[in-house]
């Protein structure tokens, strides 16, 4: 068995619950299919001309549900390779940054093998650039980035695309400001009508209704896919359970370790109070259990603790906004009701605002929108979708973590006593 305190188990650890997007679509990652939101993006890639937007509250495991479908369509040779760009909020991110990195990326992505089969239909690409030059390399390009983007025009930028066989994803889309979500909203548009190519935009927020108020046409143009958290407890478990496997750990319901089926269904509850089919959360929680495991093994006593650790921090780091929100529900007590609602049926899932309506039949269906609005006018909420009518919780732990401390607080009370503002949340909720 490794050393458990070493260094490389603490990598190890990290590598099986790594908090950044993965790839499901290789055999060494740790990965429960969706099947629905797989489905749904695996129909959009092979079906259609359409872009595609993906969006939902933060953590929730978007980038890593696209990099997994478009790897398995690379796979299956219906696209070349994908080159993904992330979007930064930093003061010189701009439009004309952005290309640079669309560029590099592209160069990047290609296999050394693919490479020299497109390095003459790159050449033809850029031979008003680069004259033309034999032989190119991946790292004359590079070096050569601002002399081939500076007079880039959008055809430049979308036939550049599509003639190496690229479908560009652009991750963290909500950072993006109006110049480039204009700009990016115009390649759509000269993608669909000109070039054979497809490009995914991913993000928290309302990205999609801000692409398409550049663009009414755009709706045509461009699918639109919610991704929230994970169905159902136990599929949540599911996921654990598969990192504690591949670390050889065992754990409740592990057949290397016999374990009670209450200690099965405790370990579920604990953690579904804390990540609730968050994907980063479960990562995070995973590590949190798995680095600190004894003798090869996970107690219920383990995970416990972690979970309550995750939640007190949870408190301690959203503080101000559950002050915020007691202000909030203070001056609009009805929307308690809707919170309280939405709260029962799943806090990190997406909602259909028709539904909500229909749920909440005792109320006219102008104070549910207007219960609504209120809400995603103090930013807990993003009303999105082609007619946005989709609405999802901005900050999904911290949203669920005050679920969970309000609906237990025997349980948890010792986590939330010592902040006033969750205190006071508490009393509204009774």
């Amino acid at each position: 068995m490794e050393d458990i305190r070493s260094t490389d188990w603490a990598a190890n650890v990290k590598d099986v619950f790594d908090t950044r997007p993965r790839n499901g679509a290789h055999d060494n990652v740790v990965w429960v299919a969706r099947v629905k939101e797989e489905h749904n993006l695996t129909d959009y890639l092979t079906k259609g001309g359409h872009h595609i937007c993906v969006s939902g509250p933060t953590g929730s495991g978007k980038s890593s549900l696209v990099q997994t479908c478009v790897a398995r369509m690379i796979s299956k040779g219906l696209y070349q390779h994908a080159a993904t760009v992330q979007l930064t909020n930093q003061s010189n991110f701009n439009w004309e940054l952005l290309k640079k990195r669309i560029f590099i990326a592209s160069i990047e992505s290609i296999p050394a093998s693919k490479f020299t089969k497109l390095r003459q239909k790159i050449s033809e690409q850029l031979a008003p650039i680069i004259g033309g030059a034999a032989n190119i390399t991946k790292t004359f390009l590079l070096e050569r980035v601002s002399d081939i983007t500076k007079n880039w025009d959008l055809h430049s930028i979308c036939s550049f695309i599509s003639s190496i066989g690229i479908i560009l994803i652009l991750d963290d889309f909500e950072k993006a400001d109006d110049e480039i979500v204009g700009a990016v909203s115009n390649m759509l548009k000269v993608m669909s009508q000109s070039y054979p190519g497809r490009i995914i935009i991913v993000g928290t927020g309302d990205i999609y209704s801000k692409l398409i108020q550049f663009d009414q046409a755009l709706d045509q143009r461009m699918k639109a896919l919610t991704v929230a958290s994970m169905g159902t407890p136990k599929e949540s478990w599911g996921f654990l359970a598969s990192g504690f496997n591949r670390l050889n750990l065992s754990h409740p319901g592990s057949r290397s370790r016999p374990s009670s089926q209450s200690d099965l269904r405790d370990a579920i509850d604990l953690v579904h109070d804390c990540a609730n089919g968050l994907l980063k959360s479960l990562n995070t929680l995973g590590q949190d259990v798995s680095i600190g495991a004894l003798r090869g093994s996970v107690s219920l006593h383990e995970i416990e603790k972690a979970s309550e650790n995750m939640i007190y921090m949870t408190l301690r780091q959203f503080r101000a906004q559950y002050r915020q929100l007691h202000e909030i529900l203070m001056n609009h007590g009805e929307a308690i009701i809707l919170l309280k609602h939405l709260i029962d049926k799943g806090i990190t899932s997406w909602f259909d605002v028709e539904d909500i309506i229909d749920e909440l039949h005792h109320w006219h269906p102008n104070e549910v929108i207007r219960f609504i609005d209120i809400l995603v006018e103090a930013d807990f909420f993003v009303r999105s979708g082609t007619d946005r009518n989709v609405l999802f919780v901005v900050k999904p732990t911290m949203m669920h973590v005050l679920g969970t401390v309000i609906s237990k607080p025997q349980k948890y009370r010792s986590q939330y006593d010592s902040f006033r503002s969750v205190n006071q949340l508490s009393f509204l909720f009774r």
